[in-house]
């Protein structure tokens, strides 16, 4: 509740203890926020844009499309390639080594999908270590501010209640 979000919104995402601070420390936070560089702190996972996706799938559906038309005639180059009796050794295969190599076809998939899903939740917990270092990085250099800034002024005590407040 008393983190902003991480968002480079110039200070929409300040959360309600940090609107209970003074004006002061506030207009500073702004200040920082609409400074900072909105790239710095992305995750080094590339990311769809919305705009890509659906030339993504149509892209698969084409290559989809052009594979199935492509099959028949690929098989009946390679049938001509082959003797008789070499089709008739793989028409009476095991079907056990088939059933194998579908569960082989199957795991491995499996495990694609867990790797491309622990990618995407390592990269979503990157991206709240890098939120919250952020955050711990603003406060620290707001107080750093606060000390050289105002430590003569009578608003000092004043503008630190009000840091506490946000920080706690």
């Amino acid at each position: 509740d008393a983190i902003p979000r991480a968002s480079g919104s110039g200070g929409a995402g300040v959360s309600s203890a940090a609107a209970r601070a003074p004006p002061q420390l506030l207009w500073a936070l702004q200040q920082r926020e609409a400074q900072q560089d909105s790239d710095w702190n992305r995750s080094m996972q590339p990311m769809a844009d919305e705009s890509t996706v659906p030339r993504k799938i149509s892209a698969f559906i084409v290559v989809g499309l052009v594979a199935a038309l492509c099959f028949l005639p690929l098989v009946a180059v390679l049938q001509g390639s082959f003797s008789a009796a070499a089709l008739q050794s793989i028409r009476e295969d095991n079907n056990a080594q088939w059933l194998q190599n579908l569960f082989t076809a199957i795991g491995f998939i499996f495990s694609l999908f867990v790797a491309q899903t622990f990618g995407f939740l390592y990269g979503q917990q990157e991206q709240v270590y890098l939120a919250l270092y952020s955050e711990v990085s603003e406060a620290k250099a707001l107080l750093e501010q606060l000390t050289l800034v105002c430590k003569s002024r009578p608003a000092y005590n004043d503008l630190l209640r009000g840091l506490q407040a946000y920080v706690g």
